[in-house]
């Protein structure tokens, strides 16, 4: 943890520099702040503790998307006519593409720390990050099934054969039907109007 807090400020410095004139001159200042960075966290996964190294895949794929970021709003050459700036801008977009997908990549890495049974502050900040860039894929939300207005026998051998759950992130998706389960037979009661419940508001 403390090589992680000495190793943080580095990352501020690297979002500090911007992209303005002189270009060349900052973007060379920039890269080298950035190469720097990204060797120091790129070592404390060496320390083998979670935490930490979910932090560090976290504070790297930011630095790229910042990189991207900061190329993308790049102060522009003023002297450029209606068509240079034109092809100036989309030569700009091709540099700033494999910046973002680096960033996706390095938080989608965390996510696999999940599966190491690992969770942590700095991988939900991935999560929330990728709902941001990657918005189709990791920011749906569940569907409301509506509201139950009746409530009907529930038989025991539903408790010990349950239906397989529907597989997350496939919209609409059932669970097989496994038959119809019978309810134990009940007394024979006098018939009175079956009222449903009225739902609480």
């Amino acid at each position: 943890m403390s090589a992680l807090a000495l190793t943080e400020p580095l990352y501020e410095q690297v979002v500090e520099i911007k992209l303005v004139q002189p270009f060349k001159k900052n973007l060379a200042r920039k890269k080298a702040a950035m190469k720097k960075a990204t060797d120091a966290f790129g070592k404390l996964p060496d320390y083998q503790v979670g935490e930490v190294t979910a932090a560090s895949a976290f504070y790297i794929a930011e630095i790229y998307y910042y990189f991207g970021r900061a190329l993308a709003e790049s102060e522009r050459p003023k002297n450029l006519n209606a068509l240079e700036r034109e092809q100036y801008e989309l030569a700009l977009e091709e540099q700033v593409y494999p910046f973002e997908e680096k960033a996706i990549s390095l938080h989608e890495k965390n996510l696999e720390l999940l599966g190491r049974g690992v969770y942590n502050a700095w991988i939900d900040k991935s999560i929330v990050r990728l709902a941001k860039l990657v918005p189709a894929r990791y920011a749906k939300f569940e569907e409301s099934t509506g509201f139950i207005d009746r409530i009907g026998p529930f038989p025991y051998q539903r408790l010990t054969q349950p239906s397989p759950p529907a597989v997350p992130g496939q919209k609409g998706a059932q669970p097989p039907q496994t038959g119809p389960v019978q309810a134990p037979e009940r007394p024979a009661q006098t018939s009175k109007p079956d009222v449903a419940p009225t739902p609480a508001v």
